[in-house]
């Protein structure tokens, strides 16, 4: 297409080299270009890195999770997002582990960011038990 350009979101698996990953697309888009007779021509804006848990934090939250929720209000394997996070900078430089608290909702059709979204306020003291366990069981496996 003459004149035609494309936006898309180019996820980066490995959250500590992104510019591979842009390297990486930017060969393949001008490869497909070159062989169709075209060209191509590539701006790359960085954003947000992939939020990536460190297994081991991971495996505590869980653990903890399944302790104050019970083993089957806890989802080990959630399917990624594309959502961009604050927190995944954190984990480039710590270890840790970001982690959801499910609210319900979703039967209401509107999740958060969402005009019709509804805290349900009922979450409040199971999101500060869980904290306040996070806290207990990390300190008692100190040193």
């Amino acid at each position: 297409m003459v004149g035609s350009a494309s936006r898309t979101t180019l996820p980066a698996p490995n959250t500590r080299s992104p510019t591979a990953a842009a390297n990486s697309a930017s060969r393949a888009w001008f490869t497909v270009a070159e062989a169709m007779g075209g060209s191509a021509a590539l701006e790359y804006r960085r954003g947000y890195p992939a939020t990536v848990n460190h297994a081991r934090e991971a495996e505590f939250a869980a653990a903890v999770g399944e302790r104050v929720f019970g083993a089957g209000n806890v989802v080990r394997d959630a399917e990624p997002t594309m959502g961009g996070e604050d927190f995944s900078y954190m984990l480039l430089a710590r270890p840790g582990a970001y982690v959801f608290l499910g609210q319900g909702g979703a039967d209401l059709g509107c999740l958060l960011h969402n005009s019709a979204y509804d805290f349900n306020d009922q979450v409040i003291p199971l999101g500060a038990g869980y904290l306040a366990a996070l806290v207990e069981e990390s300190l008692a496996i100190r040193p």
